[in-house]
């Protein structure tokens, strides 16, 4: 059987954003993986949840961990295992961190490919 590979991101909000700072990043959240057909709720199925208090999702049929921002957490974490999802968790976090000024990605290495990857993909939203 083939070992799922990790690919773990954490983050934390050393200061809560504004409702207007994450409501507009989850707008912008959901228009760059507007496109994506791998993303479901938590569950597998279904849809993702963008909204004022909330950015949700997970992968679509095989799951991973649930990828989940709200105004109620202060630390988060995703283990990804590089499945499809993956490249909207990476952008929804660069997008967190360009508008939430108390937004912070732990072990964030913007050079590696993966980053580089989704930095070209979302570039219309971070400007």
């Amino acid at each position: 059987m083939k070992q799922m590979s990790k690919r773990i991101y954490t983050f934390v909000f050393k200061k809560y954003p504004t409702f207007d700072e994450f409501r507009k990043t989850s707008e912008a959240c959901e228009r760059v993986t507007s496109q994506m057909n791998c993303l479901s709720n938590w569950d597998g199925i279904g849809g993702p949840i963008f909204n004022e208090t909330k950015v949700c999702f997970n992968n679509r049929g095989k799951t991973a961990d649930t990828f989940l921002i709200s105004t109620r957490t202060n630390v988060g974490s995703c283990d990804t295992r590089d499945l499809p999802y993956d490249l909207a968790v990476r952008c929804c976090l660069l997008i967190f961190s360009r508008f939430c000024p108390g937004f912070s990605l732990n072990d964030f290495d913007e050079n590696e490919k993966k980053w580089i990857e989704a930095k070209e993909f979302c570039k219309d939203f971070l400007v």
